[in-house]
């Protein structure tokens, strides 16, 4: 079954007239997801998981189509027989999210600026809502969430909620910005009028933004 969840709706201040809405992807986009990857392993590694074993999990979660959540994943560890002490896991991972910050600072200062010029910056992230929220309030900074007018978590396709934000805003330039090129074709194919940038290896918030100005002109 399908579920989403909004985690966050936040009223566009009317002091500053919209310029446009960037909707973006969070992990692999604005989440630092390849780090928080190599922070898990070594967790687990600490407590007699070796990596060959979580990266067996990782993949069967993968190929199920879940979400991935640390709850799925140590049902499918035990599942594979592997030994594990659930809690002293999950403080390890809760501790490590409070010690790092995962979203950088040039993404942050790029958030802002765009925000400053009347972007409405919205999150839609496919993922399990728990976990996801975990991560966004423990690992991105304090503030974070500021930058963000909605937060929505959802297993559905994207571009059905892309349609509802197009119909919140009809009058607004809208972008889409997603590291998948399933997410991206899927928009292509179904709202052909939204903007959706592929984020490829390399790239960066702020080029993202560079994109978003030079696109945002087409429409003046």
């Amino acid at each position: 079954m399908f579920l989403s969840k909004i985690i966050l709706i936040r009223s566009i201040l009317k002091t500053k007239k919209p310029k446009g809405v960037i909707v973006w992807d969070f992990d692999g986009v604005l989440f630092n997801t390849k780090r928080l990857v190599r922070d898990h392993e070594k967790i687990f590694s600490e407590h007699r998981v070796v990596p060959a074993e979580l990266r067996l999990a990782v993949a069967l979660l993968k190929k199920s189509g879940e979400p991935f959540s640390i709850a799925r994943l140590m049902r499918i560890l035990r599942k594979n027989r592997v030994l594990f002490f659930e809690k002293p896991i999950r403080r390890a991972l809760y501790r490590n999210l409070l010690k790092y910050q995962y979203v950088s600072s040039e993404t942050e200062k790029t958030l802002h600026h765009l925000r400053r010029l009347g972007f409405i910056h919205i999150i839609l992230s496919f993922g399990s809502a728990p976990f996801q929220y975990r991560k966004i309030k423990a690992g991105c900074g304090k503030k974070f969430l500021e930058h963000f007018t909605e937060v929505l978590i959802t297993k559905k396709p994207k571009h059905i909620f892309l349609k509802r934000v197009l119909r919140k805003y009809p009058a607004l330039p809208l972008f889409f910005i997603d590291d998948k090129e399933e997410h991206i074709a899927l928009v292509r194919k179904h709202i052909p009028q939204i903007s959706a940038l592929h984020y490829k290896k390399g790239w960066s918030v702020k080029k993202v933004a560079r994109l978003v100005f030079a696109k945002t002109r087409e429409y003046d």
